[in-house]
């Protein structure tokens, strides 16, 4: 397979990172250099910091973001000033294709990027822009105006934002270039069922599961669990609505007593101050307050000491994840999972067999599935084994590199049939 030249355009890059998408865009691009492929990526600016360490590859951080602020900073943020931005963000596209003659363009996360860029680079490299696409960004407004139509978080300014949101987010609401989405790759079947509904044309894409690099947890034994030891059950994720934490807090207080003294919760994250609040308020008032300890954020190289030890790892999101890498770690580390069927998580999890699944936001039925984990060993043992097995088997990140390279080098139109084992039982 001849080498090829590569260009990951991605709105976030690590050591600037929200989440999962941005990682897997490092550690793919890292991959595909290891294999011998001259991989460059364009990314948003770090404003008032430089990466602490040398960067891997020839990584451009010089796209504006359409925000990179609060409030104060939206407002400031004139129609003058975005449209003289956006065009330095298109002169920017321009010189870099001139200069790597990329024979793919892979654009990852465009959220918060002004939308003329995935535009230009459809006219500029007609057939060979691939998307892999991890979440909604395509069916969104842009998020300048998002910021407009959102609620302000501190209560102070709830009746401020609302008369500014007249004038600007009008100003705003101006046509997005409409995208050809010629190469779509989907990170789940739910995302691109979800995406179809939203009207986005990814009809004729594929799906390309994520994977993670399993050494650091697989080298973890399953922890067992001594007769009558506690059943250690953890959360690790940002505390925001939409993350379902106040659901595990609900379905804790509705177990038997008995049961709830054989528990703890370990809780990893941190997220809104003010859902935050409002959860350590409802921890407080739970018959195992004692029992329920957060942590705040570790960083993501701490994960696997986090797992370490721990029993079940409760991941209630009432978003529809596309495809959640926590439950992949945890998996693979030996823990127990079990999560809500809202988005892609159901196509890692099998109901009693590499998991178990409730409806989102039903804590009496997420209960029940914690009561039946806590009374029942075996089905305990079985279900991180079987879990633990099938991610070891299927959701590598080799794998994953393997099959992007497979998109990223065919010269035919995507297959109609799912890249990465999308069969599996």
């Amino acid at each position: 397979m001849s080498p090829a030249r590569l260009l990951f355009v991605s709105n976030y890059y690590p050591p600037h990172a929200l989440g999962g998408y941005e990682m897997w865009c490092h550690e793919v691009a890292t991959g595909l250099r290891a294999r011998g492929h001259e991989v460059s990526v364009l990314t948003s600016r770090l404003p008032g910091r430089r990466p602490s360490a040398p960067e891997e590859g020839p990584v451009y951080r010089t796209l504006y973001l359409e925000l990179e602020g609060g409030l104060l900073h939206t407002v400031g943020r004139l129609s003058w000033t975005r449209d003289r931005r956006e065009r330095q963000n298109l002169a920017q596209v321009e010189r870099l294709l001139q200069e790597i003659q990329p024979d793919r363009v892979i654009l990852w996360g465009m959220w918060n990027v002004p939308r003329s860029v995935p535009a230009l680079l459809e006219r500029a490299m007609p057939g060979r822009v691939l998307y892999y696409l991890c979440d909604y960004w395509p069916t969104l407004p842009s998020a300048y105006l998002q910021r407009w139509q959102e609620p302000a978080r501190h209560p102070a300014l709830k009746v401020a934002k609302r008369c500014l949101a007249r004038g600007f987010a009008a100003r705003a609401a101006r046509p997005l270039p409409t995208l050809a989405l010629e190469r779509p790759v989907c990170v789940s079947h739910a995302l691109q069922r979800e995406l179809m509904a939203r009207g986005a044309q990814v009809a004729h894409g594929t799906v390309l599961y994520g994977g993670i690099d399993v050494t650091p947890y697989a080298r973890q034994r399953p922890e067992p669990r001594a007769p009558h030891a506690p059943l250690r059950l953890v959360f690790l994720g940002r505390l925001v609505p939409d993350k379902g934490l106040h659901t595990l807090l609900e379905a804790l207080a509705h177990l038997p007593a008995p049961v709830q003294r054989t528990l703890s919760l370990d809780i990893f994250g941190r997220g809104d101050p003010g859902y935050e609040a409002r959860l350590r308020a409802q921890a407080q008032q739970s018959p195992m307050a004692p029992q329920i300890r957060f942590h705040g954020q570790i960083p993501h190289e701490r994960v696997p000491r986090a797992l370490a030890g721990r029993h079940v790892l409760v991941f209630p999101s009432e978003w529809p994840e596309p495809f959640a890498r926590t439950v992949l770690e945890a998996m693979a580390a030996g823990l127990a999972v079990v999560g809500s069927t809202a988005g892609g998580t159901p196509e890692i999890l099998v109901e009693k067999e590499t998991g178990l699944l409730f409806p989102p936001g039903d804590a009496q039925a997420l209960a029940s599935q914690l009561l039946r984990l806590a009374q029942d060993e075996p089905l305990r043992r079985q279900i991180a084994a079987q879990g633990q097995r099938r991610v070891l088997q299927h959701f590598t990140l080799a794998r994953m590199v393997e099959d992007f390279e497979a998109l990223c080098t065919q010269e035919l139109p995507i297959p109609s049939s799912p890249v990465g084992g999308s069969d599996l039982g």
